[in-house]
């Protein structure tokens, strides 16, 4: 299990990398489907295979890109196009905003997959500069059950060392 430290007081309370991934886009699409904004966005969708047991996660997230003018170097952060009330809470997450959250965990995930041996390649995170969007795909394992008071819950497995 990749370890997660959510921080005190923060939005995201998973203590996995995997969970708080599949937690921060399922927030991310609940502030969507309540957005404000003059037209709907739906850049997120968060659905469940019972079949494959998985959650799957795709997103086209709107980024911003920035040149440093000291090294040359490139910064690309998530948009704050939805504003839902994201704590940080001081954790393993450095983000500021919630999309910023989302493209942090899913890189974090991707490079981790990278860098393990014999890993699955669950999470795909690809940019178009031209477009400015961060297109973010996961399918991670997951499971169903039934909590005591008759909701459902949703679990991520853990996958990665």
């Amino acid at each position: 299990m990749t370890t997660f430290a959510p921080g005190t007081n923060g939005t995201l309370k998973s203590t996995s990398y995997e969970a708080a991934f599949l937690e921060a886009a399922q927030i991310l699409e609940l502030a969507e489907e309540g957005s404000l904004t003059p037209t709907t966005v739906n850049f997120t969708d968060v659905s469940f295979n019972n079949a494959q047991k998985t959650a799957d996660i795709t997103i086209n997230l709107p980024v911003t890109l920035a040149i440093s003018s000291t090294d040359g170097s490139v910064r690309i952060s998530g948009d704050a196009y939805v504003t839902p009330t994201f704590a940080n809470g001081g954790g393993s997450v450095k983000s500021d905003t919630l999309p910023e959250a989302v493209l942090e965990i899913a890189q974090f995930l991707q490079s981790l997959e990278i860098a393990t041996s014999d890993a699955a390649n669950n999470v795909n995170v690809t940019y178009n500069s031209e477009q400015r969007f961060a297109a973010i795909t996961a399918s991670l394992p997951a499971v169903k059950s039934v909590s005591a008071d008759g909701s459902i819950k949703i679990t991520v497995t853990p996958y990665l060392p």
